[in-house]
């Protein structure tokens, strides 16, 4: 068996692990786990190219909100610029208008544009981040303040109706403050536009690296396919040969072993080998296939797996990863046959496979069961002897004392006249009549009843589960049967009576040789005053 094991492990190691008598199988098997390896490096690759391609998009993501907040940035500097041009604008206008209800007009839109400015400025100051950025939008916010009191000056006097050439002057003034203004918002446009251009690079140098990076991987993959295409071709030839050469050592050791083997899947028995189908082929079909363990038992119960069904046994051998057991088989020859059972997992591609290797210990187990036996029965009548009366006798009484109403009844008997034929027609004759005596007792009990010898010609008889009336009636009938008895020896014929002594068992925690000695005093007192039967109730403590 540890040769079978040494086997499959080096084949599943270096050479595939075959199915037993099947030498394709083991090729598929090794095939399977090279194609899965090169599956797993391509699609390893593939997830590469796939994040390198999920980098870009986000590249391009990021890229696009960085644009679209530079544009967000250059609208409020197109707003502040634009409104901050029709404010002036609308100034020259106020110059040019005489009639008031046209200037009132005209200096609504003029704080319009103002608070378009004020919009616009808090619009670009919420985007801005750079420093540069701001200290532009600060230094154009002061040169827009600067000129807004003498516009809002030289709006209120043409209000007033004052004549433009006393505006003129506040005009110029704040015309010069306004310019300055529109040339800072022009510097920080120019610095917007430039930093989308760097923004616009940039989004194309990391496309490009990128784009290379996908291709290389690319490359890669195509490379390692290759390597692994080389190195599954030189496989295949490497290993076709010690595949075959393995397979063939396997088959010889699985037939040539000594022990059966069975390859067992889902309970079902689907591989076995020559020494199997000799020891468990009752039927004599010459195939073993789709039989179960619970077809090829006997039936009995073992010390290891007591109460198990051949399905239950094996499920929970397997959660368990293997392991022996002893198990009864119905042999070839219908007798029974006893198996040592080691149970071992082989992991093929369908799941897990059972091999059982099966050992003969039926002369083991026969002996052990015959020492036994001799152990508890008289080697003369073939019934049980002093010991095995006592076990008996020792549990009966545990079973009164737990339950008062358990009913068992313990009788001593003693052979009346058994002494003539032994010393008449000699010991032969006394074995003989010991014998037929022994058997004629044993017909007049119940099959539930323990009848023993003690030795010589005392015997003892345990009633389970009797009442003292129903024990005395059998008694009664066994006193009849041996006094009608007859025994003949040559020419004589003798006649033997036997003498007994009852005592019922009860709740009493009397000891077990106690109980004996009653029965004992009983069985002498009626041998002494030719009763035949005494019945002595245990008394009490």
């Amino acid at each position: 068996m540890p040769r079978f094991r040494e086997l499959l492990s080096l084949v599943w190691r270096g050479q595939g692990l075959p199915r037993p008598l099947l030498p394709g199988h083991a090729w598929r098997t090794r095939l399977n786990v090279l194609v899965a390896g090169f599956v797993s490096i391509v699609l390893v690759i593939a997830l590469l190219v796939a994040l390198s391609l999920h980098s870009m998009s986000n590249t391009r993501d990021s890229l696009e909100r960085l644009s679209q907040h530079l544009q967000g940035k250059l609208s409020a500097v197109s707003v502040m610029r634009e409104n901050l041009y029709l404010r002036i604008v609308s100034t020259r206008n106020m110059l040019l208008i005489t009639d008031p209800f046209m200037i009132d007009e005209e200096r609504q839109r003029f704080e319009i544009y103002a608070s378009r400015i004020g919009v616009g400025y808090e619009r670009f100051l919420a985007l801005s981040e750079g420093q540069g950025e701001k200290q532009l939008l600060e230094k154009f916010i002061g040169e827009a303040r600067e000129g807004m009191p003498r516009l809002n000056e030289a709006v209120s006097l043409l209000m007033a109706g004052q004549r433009p050439r006393q505006i003129l002057p506040l005009l110029q003034a704040a015309f010069e403050t306004q310019q300055q203004a529109l040339e800072t918002l022009t510097q920080l446009q120019t610095h917007l536009e430039e930093q989308s251009v760097q923004l616009a690079q940039e989004a194309v140098d990391r496309y490009t690296s990128t784009r290379w990076l996908v291709i290389v991987l690319a490359l890669v993959a195509v490379g390692l396919v290759l390597v692994i295409a080389a190195v599954v071709s030189r496989d295949v030839a490497t290993h076709t040969h010690a595949l075959e050469h393995g397979h063939i050592r396997y088959k010889a050791l699985f037939e040539g072993s000594r022990d059966a083997v069975l390859i067992v899947r889902d309970g079902v028995i689907v591989e076995w080998n020559l020494q199997a189908l000799a020891w468990l082929d009752r039927a004599g079909h010459g195939s073993l296939e789709g039989l179960t363990l619970d077809d090829l038992s006997a039936g009995e119960s073992t010390k290891i797996a007591e109460g198990l069904k051949g399905r239950s046994m094996l499920r929970h051998m397997t959660e368990q990863g293997g392991g022996h057991f002893e198990w009864v088989f119905r042999g070839a020859d219908q007798r029974p046959f006893y198996g040592e059972v080691s149970l071992s997992l082989l992991p093929f591609d369908r799941g897990h496979d059972v091999q059982l290797v099966i050992r003969d210990i039926t002369a083991r187990m026969l002996a052990l069961q015959q020492m036994s036996h001799e152990a508890s029965h008289d080697p003369l009548t073939g019934l049980s002897n002093r010991r095995e009366f006592e076990r008996r006798l020792s549990m009966a009484q545990m079973e009164a004392r737990r339950d008062p109403e358990q009913q068992h009844v313990v009788c001593l008997l003693d052979l009346d006249k058994f002494k003539v034929v032994n010393d008449t027609a000699g010991h032969a004759a006394g074995d003989d009549l010991l014998r037929q005596i022994a058997g004629l007792m044993k017909s007049r009990v119940r099959a539930s009843d323990l009848l023993a010898r003690f030795g010589g010609d005392e015997f003892g008889l345990l009633l389970e589960n009797c009442s003292t009336e129903r024990a005395i009636t059998i008694v009664l009938n066994l006193i009849q049967a041996v006094e009608e008895h007859r025994f003949q020896f040559g020419a004589r014929v003798y006649r033997v009576g036997v003498s007994v002594g009852m005592t019922p068992l009860s709740g009493s925690p009397q000891s077990m040789e106690a109980v004996l000695a009653i029965a004992d005093q009983a069985c002498y007192a009626a041998k002494a005053d030719g009763s035949r039967f005494k019945l002595v109730s245990v008394p009490a403590i």
